[in-house]
């Protein structure tokens, strides 16, 4: 966790989640949406999420999926086939 203290994140700790969040919004796969969207919510409210742990996790929280099915270009049309979408993100984000 990047909160490991009770408190606001020092200037330190804050540029690397900034830095991080934006690597990670430039890296991840498209087909990654509701990651996209926790990063999305997690930059807009940035100054806020940098106070404390707590306001991280209410950032997030507010944040609505849209499905909590696997996408098409994860299962190949077939559910029960191939490798999980996590790990084709990884393979995706290992490769970059």
């Amino acid at each position: 966790s990047i909160y490991t203290l009770h408190g606001p994140l020092d200037t330190d700790a804050k540029n690397a989640l900034r830095k991080w969040l934006a690597l990670l919004h430039r890296t991840l796969p498209h087909e990654m949406e509701a990651t996209h969207k926790h990063i999305d919510a997690l930059q807009m409210n940035f100054d806020e999420v940098a106070t404390s742990e707590d306001a991280l996790l209410k950032a997030i929280d507010g944040v609505k999926l849209d499905s909590n099915t696997w996408s098409l270009s994860c299962t190949k049309g077939d559910a029960h086939k191939g490798y999980t979408c996590g790990l084709w993100s990884i393979f995706h984000i290992i490769s970059i």
